[in-house]
Parts: structure tokens; C-alpha cells; sequence
């Protein structure tokens, strides 16, 4: 069965970035920044048929992604 190990969103001069279990990165034409350490990244059909992808912090926020976002790239890996 396939996981989400990561998830970017890819813009021009700007990069998120949230890998399971490591802090995020956000990338802009200056700057680096690091922020709060994913616990998961969740993958549910929303009522529109599409995808919402949601990514759980270890603080407890949750920040929703929807798979019309632009720059979404979703990376999978197997699960043990």
C-alpha cells in the first residue's frame, strides 16, 4: 500500500516543503525558513470527488491542502 512521505507546493520564487517526520522548509528568492516537525500527511476524497491532503503537525495544526492547488506535488512511498 502506497504512503505520503512528502508534500511540496512548488510556485515560482516560492517553496513549501512538509516530509514526514522532518521540520518544514519554506524557500522564497531570499530566504530559508524551518518551521514545526510533520507527525503526518493525510490523503481524503472531498465531496467534489477530488482530493484534500492534510498535513498534522506535532503542535496539533493541521494545515488542507486541495489537489487543484497550483505547484501540488505529492511524493509517495510504500508502507510497511
Amino acid at each position: 500500500m502506497r504512503k505520503i512521505i512528502q508534500l511540496n507546493v512548488s510556485l515560482p520564487y516560492y517553496e513549501l516543503m512538509f516530509s514526514i517526520e522532518k521540520v518544514t522548509g519554506q524557500m522564497d528568492s531570499m530566504n530559508i525558513k524551518y518551521g514545526e516537525k510533520v507527525k503526518e500527511i493525510k490523503e481524503n476524497i472531498n465531496i467534489d470527488g477530488g482530493y484534500n491532503y492534510t498535513v498534522v503537525m506535532e503542535n496539533g495544526k493541521n494545515i488542507v491542502f486541495k489537489d487543484s492547488q497550483p505547484g501540488l506535488i505529492i511524493i509517495y512511498g510504500c508502507e510497511d
